[in-house]
């Protein structure tokens, strides 16, 4: 007998390597997304801002049991609990530290971006059954997300994540039918709206396209019940909440030509992820190489639907509902005007599920693939080019924390309304600081620093950028990392002259 024949056949190295990292695509998202962020968490520049200081410390006062903060401090929108209780979960592993926010945020977001891989996967053919990893993991890649996938916001990863789940569940017809999970679509409705109700404008047209295709009315009826019941919670756990901030955001006098024609350089700044609120930041070649690659294929990606709804080629419905999704969000740009560059964080999920419709399951699956690839390795580059983004103020601040404890300062009066959050984290609130204003987001911060003011056995002080004003009102006037500085002592007038209510 020819022992060639007999010997089995052998896989070679590279299919069965292929193999393994399709079959285990799971695994392979969670690592790719813990590994593109990994050189933002091992950065010198690491640091939280004054927003996410806030998230953080309502998650350290729940630990230690002084409040449940459903909502952003001194908001009654904006829910957190979610992110709250995940960081409490952290903190009990790594202490409380910036780390374990970041974490605690990441771990949220790569949930989110599972079930997002989910709802591509039952919609995978055999004409490309790659699309699914490669469209989730270039998503995984955006500089959209580089920041943001970390950022404890009060409700923004919140929103991704109960989005991607109940885009799950609709899409996934088996689980339409279960009546439990009917019930949790609408109550997480609710809760996005509630969270961040931006992530609605792309989420509604997908909605009505799975009911109108798949019409239940036990089903539409119990979703109808979830929403009564998310509606009738939260008018119970909002009422009494502090109305501090609550700022009018949609305006019709933003709606011109002016706006529209701004709207593709928006999406340009949105997309490179390097922004401060309004303001662009310096970004790497490649992180502005991908963000421009995006915008042009996103728009061009109209083109395209228009001319194979004009030629009547065969092509998915959800494509269109989900330009819908993607036009929905750019829309709102028409009443926010000016707005902040993360108005824009739910559009690249919205954009991503239209490229998986659009070209994930055409012909050309080889340049499909091949460009997707390409884009996953410029997108790589681009989030690692991410840990030199730092705040500004950060050595400043750690400054600020050590001359406070050289100088046996714990009560301050800090002239910025940010700066008052970071010093109350990063000295796990051994400093308490307050701004300006007599009503905060925190009132406990302005009593205690108050109270400390009028004993005389206390001493206190006020911090504030430096300049020459105050350094001619006095000697003492110490001099911080030469931007700040600290006053011990302030009389009552000098703080009132600086602005301070009592």
């Amino acid at each position: 007998m020819n022992s060639a024949n007999t010997s089995k056949k052998t896989t070679p190295w590279h299919a069965m390597l292929l193999n393994g990292i399709y079959k285990y695509g799971v695994f392979v998202v969670i690592f790719f997304a813990f590994a593109t962020r990994l050189p933002q968490l091992l950065s010198e520049n690491l640091f939280l801002d004054g927003d996410e200081c806030i998230v953080g410390l309502m998650a350290k006062h729940f630990a230690e049991g002084k409040a449940i903060p459903w909502f952003f401090y001194g908001q009654s929108y904006g829910f957190s609990m979610v992110e709250v209780f995940s960081i409490r979960l952290f903190y009990a592993v790594f202490g409380v530290n910036d780390i374990a926010v970041k974490l605690a945020m990441l771990t949220l977001w790569i949930v989110g971006v599972l079930f997002f891989h989910k709802t591509l996967k039952h919609f995978e053919t055999e004409r490309n059954k790659w699309a699914p990893l490669l469209i989730t993991l270039a998503f995984v890649c955006m500089p959209s997300l580089a920041i943001w996938s970390m950022k404890a916001r009060g409700g923004y990863l919140t929103a991704f994540l109960l989005t991607s789940i109940v885009i799950y569940i609709i899409s996934t017809k088996p689980l339409t039918k279960h009546p439990f999970l009917a019930l949790l679509v609408g109550l997480m409705i609710v809760f996005i709206y509630q969270s961040q109700p931006l992530w609605l404008a792309g989420l509604l047209p997908i909605i009505g396209y799975f009911t109108f295709i798949n019409v239940r009315l036990k089903t539409v009826a119990l979703q109808l019940l979830g929403i009564l019941m998310g509606v009738m919670f939260f008018s119970v756990i909002k009422s009494g909440l502090s109305q501090f901030c609550s700022p009018s955001v949609v305006s019709f006098t933003n709606f011109n030509a002016e706006t529209l024609r701004s709207i593709p350089s928006f999406v340009f700044g949105h997309l490179t992820g390097s922004y401060i609120y309004s303001q662009l930041i310096p970004s790497a070649i490649s992180t502005r190489l991908a963000a421009f690659f995006y915008t042009v294929l996103l728009f061009a990606t109209f083109l395209v639907l228009g001319a194979r709804w004009f030629k009547k080629s065969s092509i998915h419905p959800l494509s269109f509902i989900l330009a819908l999704s993607v036009i929905a969000n750019l829309g709102y740009l028409m009443l926010l005007g000016e707005g902040n560059y993360r108005y824009l964080l739910p559009l690249s999920g919205y954009i991503f599920l239209m490229f998986f419709f659009v070209y994930g399951r055409s012909m050309h699956q080889r340049w499909v693939n091949l460009t997707t690839c390409l884009l996953i390795v410029i997108g790589s580059i681009a989030l690692y080019y991410f840990k030199n983004v730092s705040d500004v103020a950060q050595s400043s601040i750690l400054a600020m924390k050590e001359t406070l404890y050289a100088e046996k300062v714990h009560y301050v009066f800090c002239q910025s309304g940010l700066i008052q959050w970071q010093l109350d984290f990063y000295s796990n609130e051994e400093i308490i600081a307050r701004y300006n204003t007599r009503v905060d987001r925190y009132p406990e911060y302005i009593q205690r620093v108050n109270k400390a003011f009028f004993d005389p056995n206390t001493d206190t002080g006020v911090i504030g950028h430096a300049d020459s004003e105050l350094a001619d009102e006095s000697e003492e006037v110490i001099t911080i990392d030469y931007n700040y500085f600290l006053y011990k002592n302030p009389s009552r007038s000098i703080l009132e002259k600086r602005g301070f209510e009592f």
